[in-house]
């Protein structure tokens, strides 16, 4: 998974150290919504936090607006490019599917429509990380739970071990 978030950073870093600006510089001074796909996910990025949710009240009015469906990718990174949480990542991946059923009718920019198929493919890798990491956790429970019982029945068996030890010495004494 940080592979290809690795990767997908730095295609996006590549294609933007051809600009003759800085490119830091470029992705703070221009409009994220004329960005190309991977240019908005580097904005994502490196955007202050203030701009983040300036951008955030803007998508949430132009992704219902028919001919922007470009909106919808950018909504799905924004909210999931910085964050590992499920229900994000899963209302990502609603945004991706509504992207293509409208992409489907409508024309939509080609690196919009690739960077969305990656994007899907990167949301779902978390999911399956995620719900491995909660398998792995369920399963550590259950072995310490285990562990627990075992003990228990290794103190009682310890226990059984030193009453018949104790029986055993009594009755050795009586026998003539």
């Amino acid at each position: 998974m940080n592979k290809v978030m690795f990767w997908m950073l730095l295609v996006g870093l590549t294609s933007l150290v051809g600009c003759t600006t800085s490119p830091l510089q470029q992705l703070r001074t221009v409009q994220p919504s004329r960005y190309d796909a991977v240019d908005y996910y580097s904005w994502v990025i490196l955007a202050p936090p203030d701009a983040v949710l300036q951008e955030l009240a803007r998508l949430e009015v132009t992704v219902d607006v028919p001919g922007a469906e470009e909106s919808l990718v950018q909504m799905a990174v924004l909210i999931s490019a910085m964050t590992t949480d499920p229900e994000q990542e899963m209302r990502a991946l609603s945004l991706l599917n509504t992207f293509e059923e409208r992409a489907a009718t409508s024309p939509v920019e080609s690196d919009y429509q690739a960077f969305a198929g990656l994007w899907r493919q990167v949301l779902e890798l978390r999911l399956q990380s995620h719900s491995v990491d909660e398998r792995i956790q369920a399963l550590e429970h259950e072995r310490r739970s285990l562990r627990e019982q075992i003990e228990a029945l290794t103190s009682i068996e310890q226990q059984l071990d030193r009453r018949g030890q104790s029986r055993d010495g009594l009755r050795e004494p009586r026998t003539p």
